[in-house]
């Protein structure tokens, strides 16, 4: 009988190909971190716009503000692109609707995020009333 200590061949190989299957493994899970934190990249810039604009418009008080736009379409004096980051792969559209209602304005603004490739990523709509008459 063999009495020899140390590792088959068979042993080796099959340590190895474990060590491959767990490797991969965290490589994927890698590549899905990645996806994730760019989405939310994407919702938090997204939101900020929008956080944005309402102030904007709001800090203009009721008086300042002229009824009109589209959160459907781009409406001239209603909509905006701003760029956020050189390196961000999405365009961002900005758009508001002002609805007079006697007694206060409500605002509304739209931000949509669009990519090339993806078409829309994200969007949101965020709603205020201003009723400083």
């Amino acid at each position: 009988m063999n009495n020899e200590r140390g590792f088959s061949l068979l042993e080796t190989m099959l340590a190895m190909l474990i060590m491959l299957m767990i490797l991969l493994s965290v490589a994927q899970l890698f590549g899905m971190s990645v996806a994730v934190n760019k989405a939310a990249d994407d919702i938090t810039q997204v939101t900020s716009l929008a956080s944005e604009m309402v102030e904007q418009l709001k800090f203009r008080g009721y008086d300042g503000l002229t009824a009109g736009g589209s959160l459907a379409a781009n409406t001239t004096g209603y909509f905006d692109t701003p760029s956020v980051d050189a390196d961000a792969d999405a365009e961002f559209t900005r758009r508001w609707l002002l609805t007079d209602n006697g007694d206060h304005m409500q605002i509304e603004v739209r931000v949509i995020a669009t990519s090339q490739l993806h078409g829309t990523i994200k969007e949101t709509t965020v709603a205020l009333i201003v009723a400083d008459r």
